[in-house]
């Protein structure tokens, strides 16, 4: 059902099948027309004739019972030598290969080789496949290859939950192409943002345990989003996150009251009440109705156009903003912060300095040149 369709569409689909069709017995004595008849708008109609096909065949030839063997899985209608072994080895605990795409690719970074013949791939996955957990090493493959792009990662924020607020977190995070992964302990949710962003980076574990955080490279991250649903949970990932990085900015989120001192102490750097922030967004579109209409624009805009904020570093060597190109097509100078003071608009003599932070409007692009251009100041 999955074929080329988002697990949201499938779920209702699933969900019907199973109740209609609770066993292979079941689906045997069907129709085919009721069969299609309840796959009808998934597509691949040829998948749901082969499952009616294979559940015959099983109540015909196997007393009713899935063979648990390679042999007898491919005996089956559409099913392949992959589908047979990840049956075998993840259901039956068979030792038995699976070879894939990801699996090549980890097969032939871990043997450093750039092509390998099929033969000798499924030879390799099957000596791994050998020991008493075979269908877990075959998916810990696949994980690897995602533990290796995390590897890979530098400045990038950790989204630790992926409820309402982390979906809207990570959008805003992908819109303005920063370096982010995802934690949460909820493998549908993490499978439903799989479906809207197949690419994007997670590890399905609980972000407040000291070896999730560090598998997920805090220790090299700018920030981290402490987002659960739960408040005492955001405080035991702000705790440990700052434990193991001091440096991260940590965003917390928080509904009660109470617990708002206590992040304080453990070291966020920011808290958010969505309480707080909703009654502010509901007052400011009564008052002032044209500037929440532009923010929204703005934040809609799949350009990524955004309000952002650049420091300049210590090893800034300092220059006059005349001398510098700080109005682009892709970006505009808006204000300096300078100490405690707001610099609005600043005058083209004003002398930037290290610890200053602009703040500028700016696409992904512009964002980027902009800091580019201040390294080559220093």
């Amino acid at each position: 059902m999955l074929q080329q369709t988002r697990v949201a569409v499938v779920v209702p689909y699933y969900r019907r099948f199973l109740a209609r069709f609770p066993d292979i017995a079941t689906l045997a004595r069907a129709a085919e027309d009721e069969v299609l008849s309840l796959w009808s708008g998934l597509g691949y109609y040829g998948r749901a004739r082969a499952l009616h096909a294979g559940a015959r065949v099983v109540a015909e030839r196997h007393g009713g019972r899935l063979p648990e063997d390679v042999d007898g899985l491919r005996g089956l209608p559409g099913i392949g030598r992959y589908t047979a072994g990840a049956i075998a080895s993840v259901a039956f605990s068979r030792e038995e290969p699976v070879v894939d795409g990801n699996v090549r690719r980890v097969l032939s970074r871990l043997l450093a080789q750039g092509s390998i013949p099929d033969a000798r791939l499924w030879e390799l996955s099957r000596s791994l496949a050998r020991g008493p957990s075979p269908g877990d090493v075959n998916q810990a493959l696949r994980r690897r290859r995602m533990q290796k792009a995390i590897d890979l990662l530098n400045n990038h924020y950790i989204v630790c939950g992926i409820g309402r607020v982390g979906y809207n977190v990570t959008h805003e995070l992908i819109v303005t192409d920063r370096a982010h992964l995802v934690i949460d302990t909820d493998r549908e949710k993490i499978d439903q943002h799989r479906e809207r962003y197949p690419e994007a980076l997670y590890i399905h574990g609980d972000a407040s345990e000291d070896d999730v955080l560090t598998r997920a490279g805090v220790a090299r991250a700018v920030g981290v989003f402490a987002i659960t649903g739960d408040d005492s949970k955001n405080l035991v990932i702000t705790l440990t996150a700052k434990q193991l990085n001091p440096q991260a900015r940590v965003v917390a989120r928080c509904h009660e009251v109470n617990y708002f001192e206590k992040m304080k102490k453990v070291g966020a750097d920011a808290i958010v009440s969505p309480d707080f922030t909703g009654g502010m967004r509901i007052a400011s579109s009564m008052i002032r109705p044209q500037v929440v209409g532009f923010l929204d624009e703005m934040l809609r805009s799949d350009k990524g156009l955004r309000v952002e904020e650049i420091p300049l570093l210590e090893g800034f060597s300092g220059a006059v903003i005349g001398d510098l190109e700080l109005r682009h097509k892709d970006y505009v100078l808006l204000a300096v912060r300078d100490g405690d003071r707001w610099l609005f608009n600043p005058k083209k003599d004003f002398a930037l300095r290290p610890g200053n932070t602009l703040i500028v409007m700016a696409t992904p692009q512009g964002r980027r040149a902009l800091e580019e251009m201040l390294t080559r100041s220093t």
